[in-house]
């Protein structure tokens, strides 16, 4: 798990919250939750300084130790249902943000790429798992083997607009398939068919 990466995630967000599950300290900037292996016991007293954070600037970050977590996410394992989610090639660019779009039981979902940063150090990858929340919202369980080791939100990024422009790409897709199609190159012509030709003129 890189800190320096939650650390970011964090600052950018200017939300720190902290909380004990199972034993093992999380924190979360409302987007995320991810654990804190390796470190001291994070608190309002020490955690600004081990970011880095100014004293003049900590009045500006939402800060919260009661361990409530946006949606309440099972920190378990496993949960009975949850599914594996296949990463695809593609990423959206919007809104300065690179999105990954997942296939979920839902729809699509997109995560905001930069939540995986803290887990590329883990040595054989991570997978992505799809488990719903009470509320019936669906969110990204990231594991690391059978572990888990961190929690996504999608990102709400699917409105009419998004929708009416991925039709659009879809659609001139589809056209510039076709042209390629129609634009191959023709069969190479040998010297030899060159000499046929001939000798039938003959």
């Amino acid at each position: 798990m890189k800190i320096k990466a939650i650390e970011s995630i964090c600052k950018s967000n200017k939300t720190i919250m902290l909380g004990e599950v199972g034993g093992v300290q999380w924190i979360s900037d409302g987007g995320g939750c991810y654990p804190l292996h390796g470190l001291p016991i994070l608190d309002e007293g020490n955690v600004f300084t081990i970011f880095d954070i100014p004293e003049d600037k900590r009045d500006k970050f939402l800060f919260n130790d009661t361990g409530s977590f946006a949606e309440n996410p099972s920190f378990e394992d496993t949960e009975p249902g949850e599914m594996v989610l296949e990463q695809g090639g593609l990423a959206l660019y919007a809104s300065g943000r690179f999105l990954i779009p997942l296939k979920t039981g839902s729809g699509l979902v997109f995560i905001n790429n930069r939540r995986l940063a803290p887990f590329s150090d883990s040595d054989q990858g991570v997978t992505l798992n799809e488990r719903t929340g009470k509320s019936g919202r669906t969110y990204i369980a990231v594991k690391d083997g059978f572990l888990l080791a961190g929690i996504i939100y999608p990102v709400n990024v699917i409105t009419k607009e998004l929708v009416h422009e991925l039709d659009e790409l879809h659609k001139l897709a589809l056209i510039a398939a076709l042209n390629s199609t129609l634009k191959e190159e023709p069969e190479q012509t040998s010297l030899g068919d060159y000499e046929e030709q001939e000798e039938e003129d003959k």
